[in-house]
């Protein structure tokens, strides 16, 4: 099987992977232990996959163009949204070891998935847009399914905040990687969303 087709089968398969994983994780080991190990194991999988497809080679390299500034602006518009409406109400009551576990989470989570979903997809199918940025982006949206699914998890706005809210990520970093190849932004821009997001799942599900 070539490079692109098992590109194609590696990340839809990490949908229904991670819907059976949460759900049967969060159930048997409990809400905590549960959800951890869960993301841990998604968190491999997507280092497998950014290892396995990239293989050190680098295919893509930064577009220059002066009008890149519209696109990386656009990048950090769910920054400031998600600071408003997930992070400043409930600002007063995070504690400092909350914030030292949601930046590693924020970190860890914003990087990888960026260099897998975005990177990876940019590098293998180029210009192909149908595979670099809209079967990715679809994918991405879709495997936050697997989230709704752990026990006792509650996400603030439910599956239209959760699910929608990736989408519309998705599609905005989606775009602007396909446009400039600048995975830094990209990065920079999930880990600052994840940090003020995270805040608020964090705190909501195991601080109150």
């Amino acid at each position: 099987m070539s490079k692109k087709k098992s590109l194609i089968v590696y990340g839809l398969s990490l949908v229904p992977i991670m819907l059976v994983v949460m759900y049967t994780l969060t159930r048997v080991l409990g809400k905590t232990e549960g959800y951890i190990i869960g993301y841990g194991i998604y968190l491999i999988l997507l280092l497998m996959g950014i290892i396995k497809f990239n293989g050190g080679e680098r295919h893509i390299s930064k577009s220059k163009k002066k009008g890149n500034w519209i696109y990386y602006s656009l990048s950090f518009v769910p920054v400031g949204a998600t600071f408003v409406v997930a992070f400043l109400p409930q600002i007063q009551s995070y504690t400092s070891k909350m914030l030292w576990i949601v930046i590693v989470y924020a970190i860890l989570n914003g990087t990888l998935e960026e260099l897998f979903w975005r990177y990876t997809y940019n590098n293998i199918f180029g210009q192909e847009m149908s595979l670099s940025y809209i079967w990715p982006t679809i994918n991405f949206t879709c495997w936050h399914f697997a989230l709704l699914l752990a026990d006792g998890m509650t996400y603030t706005g439910g599956a239209i905040a959760l699910v929608g809210g990736a989408g519309v990520m998705g599609i905005i970093w989606g775009w602007m990687m396909y446009k400039t190849h600048n995975i830094k932004i990209a990065i920079l821009a999930h880990i600052c969303v994840n940090l003020f997001a995270f805040s608020q799942l964090v705190y909501e599900n195991w601080f109150i």
